[in-house]
């Protein structure tokens, strides 16, 4: 399911998406205006003792083999998205409103906002 969901995510945003059956480190590829990204999809599960944060785990990946990771969030049917170079052996982000944060708090925390297929791309072209 997660999958398909950010599939029609990535279809949403002007993206050609291959599917990847097999072996692959990667589950999709996706082509945006003519740039390709290995995208490794995993199903997004809540951060312990933490009610608006999400994680999954990117442990074990090689950037030769992944460009991007996905996280689906089944309970909010929304997606989430980190550049293999923004990955450590965990991406989380929260849906605490960036206005309840201090500015301090804002800049550290992965909001998912910012970390949407459009706004991941953005920085990465």
């Amino acid at each position: 399911m997660s999958e398909f969901k950010v599939a029609q995510d990535l279809i949403e945003n002007n993206c050609r998406v291959c599917y990847t059956p097999g072996q692959y480190p990667y589950d999709l590829i996706g082509d945006h205006d003519g740039e390709l990204f290995k995208i490794q999809v995993k199903t997004a599960k809540k951060k312990p003792n933490q009610t608006q944060a999400y994680q999954i785990r990117t442990k074990g990946y090689d950037g030769d083999d992944v460009d991007l990771f996905a996280g689906y969030i089944s309970e909010k049917d929304t997606e989430f998205y980190f550049p293999y170079e923004e990955a450590g052996s965990y991406c989380s982000v929260t849906f605490t409103p960036r206005y309840s944060l201090s500015d301090h708090n804002a800049e550290l925390a992965h909001l998912a906002d910012d970390h949407t297929f459009e706004s991941v791309v953005d920085r990465l072209l």
